[in-house]
């Protein structure tokens, strides 16, 4: 039987070799925290963007889903002032003709107060760029909407699953449904065609 042999282990590093690492692992730690202090809060806000713009691309409700009814808007009164009352019943992704992606946001605008103060039914839309820019430029668009007034339901809009560049929507005005259809142009402009 061998006799048992006595492990050769490597000397130990010297002091300075020592702090060396020591010092190394406290720069990184260092880098770390701050980076998190300076991009942690950017970085937090990105993702909430991505998150949120990847839900809205996906939104659908029931064709049957009311999704705004005017008549519980109430008289105009200084907290709400001329301009406020959206309610949103269109939220999808859409690809322009050239094959670009936007999100299309759709609310009804009706004002409910004094015959002056009164818009005619109509509705405004947000054309949003999908991607990772968190400060894209949002224009408000308007069109008017024939028949409705102060007492409409807007319907949840429906998305087209053959022509991805339109989707139809049906608001209701004195008993009476309206069929309306959307086409998002290269431009970002909507084109919106009520049915007769």
């Amino acid at each position: 039987m061998d006799a048992v042999k006595p492990l050769n282990y490597a000397p130990r590093p010297p002091k300075s070799h020592r702090r060396l690492r020591r010092f190394y692992q406290f720069i990184v730690i260092c880098s770390l925290i701050a980076a998190a202090y300076f991009w942690g809060p950017g970085a937090w806000r990105w993702a909430k963007f991505i998150y949120w713009q990847y839900q809205a691309s996906r939104y659908l409700e029931p064709p049957t889903h009311i999704a705004f009814e005017a008549t519980n808007m109430g008289p105009l009164t200084a907290d709400k002032p001329l301009g406020f009352l959206p309610g949103t019943f269109f939220v999808h992704k859409l690809r322009r003709p050239d094959g670009t992606w936007r999100i299309v946001t759709m609310n009804a605008l009706d004002v409910v107060g004094p015959p002056d103060a009164r818009l005619p039914g109509a509705a405004y839309y947000l054309i949003l760029p999908i991607g990772l820019r968190l400060n894209s430029k949002m224009e408000l668009q308007f069109s008017s909407l024939p028949h409705a007034s102060k007492d409409c339901k807007y319907f949840a809009g429906q998305p087209d699953p053959i022509d991805l560049s339109h989707f139809t929507f049906v608001y209701e005005a004195d008993e009476k449904k309206y069929i309306v259809d959307c086409w998002l142009k290269n431009d970002d402009r909507l084109v919106v065609s009520p049915r007769p």
